[in-house]
């Protein structure tokens, strides 16, 4: 299968954690620009994805994707949020999303916790 590629979601990263250091950034594969049509497309059977866990973590559960090595690479990107000050409901949103965000990183060390046992 060849290799999904995004800009943002480089190969290049896992390749070095994996031990391959030596390898460069894949020039070969569909090249998607959004991580949803990337995904989209390994459901799909058109190739290997790398996938952030928040966003894949429904097809790796119902068993639609699989996760085939434990290891897992820190995202190099964030987002951050910016919003009006002193308004309300901008700090009712902001307070909802970082809940939410800590609920999606805790499911996501539950999945990592699974897969690293599953493998050993």
């Amino acid at each position: 299968l060849p290799l999904l590629r995004t800009p943002l979601q480089p190969w290049a990263p896992w390749l070095h954690a994996a031990g391959l250091t030596d390898t460069p950034e894949p020039d070969e594969g569909p090249r998607l620009v959004d991580l949803g049509l990337t995904l989209a497309a390994a459901l799909a059977g058109q190739g290997v994805a790398l996938a952030r866990l928040s966003l894949a973590r429904h097809e790796l559960a119902e068993g639609r994707l699989v996760q085939p090595f434990a290891l897992t690479v820190p995202a190099e990107r964030h987002y951050g949020l910016v919003l009006h000050r002193h308004s309300p409901a901008a700090e009712a949103f902001a307070a909802w999303l970082h809940a939410h965000c800590r609920a999606l990183e805790a499911e996501a060390e539950v999945q990592r916790a699974e897969n690293s046992s599953g493998s050993a």
